[in-house]
């Protein structure tokens, strides 16, 4: 088996998929064989990678159209890609049916983890799935720190059928709901009364900082351009 490298943090926009394009690049130049897997709908991963993300639907395409994985990976001079696109958005729905879904990524990735290929992965939900299909991951937090921020639900003020709303609400935060999100999904409870998952580290375990949502909200795009215009410098060097 290839050896997995998973990249994961609870949080968007703290640094995931620059550290696993970065560090796809580095084991690249290396020598490294090493094949970048984007599990995320937005593919900021793969057109990270120098990989036009609309050019086709990529792991969406293996894991719903039974698309071998081979067939769909794009060579790039930073490394290999499995590229991900926004058709990835509904996969999870997509797959409810499916016999076995909860073996497809393995199943895909095994297809191409031949020993040789280091993989980043960017989302923790998506490394914890595979380690529970028995897969040999490190997944890495970042030792210089990383932030949490809790997900949230809300009432919308005047929206109808008010009260089915906010029994749905207490629903989402029932202690069995909260349970399975652990179990299942391998997501850590907002209730003091759920314990966290075996397979996701206790938050006193990790090294925090600050998080500036704010800024990081405001400078989303500039960051993105800077980010862009560093890899178009790189490839023209």
């Amino acid at each position: 088996m290839a050896k997995v490298v998973a990249i994961v943090n609870q949080k968007g926009g703290v640094g995931k998929t620059t550290t696993c394009v970065n560090l796809a690049a580095a084991l690249k130049d290396k020598g490294a064989r090493v094949l970048l897997c984007d599990f995320d709908p937005q593919a900021n991963a793969t057109s990270g990678m120098g990989v036009d993300k609309t050019r086709s639907n990529g792991v969406y395409d293996v894991l719903i159209n039974g698309v071998e994985t081979e067939k769909v990976l794009v060579r790039t001079p930073y490394g290999d890609v499995l590229p991900s696109s926004k058709a990835l958005a509904g996969a999870g729905v997509e797959m409810i049916d499916l016999e076995g879904r909860q073996f497809l990524l393995k199943r895909a990735l095994d297809q191409v983890a031949d020993g040789g290929a280091w993989l980043g992965v960017t989302l923790e939900e998506t490394a914890l799935k595979y380690v529970s299909g028995g897969a040999d991951v490190g997944i890495v937090y970042p030792k210089e720190g990383t932030s949490a921020v809790p997900d949230a639900s809300a009432l919308v003020k005047g929206a109808p059928h008010e009260d089915n709303a906010k029994k749905f609400l207490d629903f989402t935060v029932s202690q069995d709901v909260q349970r399975l999100l652990g179990e299942r999904f391998y997501r850590r409870s907002v209730r003091t009364d759920v314990p966290t998952g075996e397979s996701l580290p206790d938050l006193e375990r990790i090294c925090f900082v600050d998080y500036d949502v704010d800024w990081a909200s405001e400078n989303r795009e500039g960051v993105l351009m800077t980010w862009a215009f560093c890899l178009d410098e790189e490839e023209t060097a």
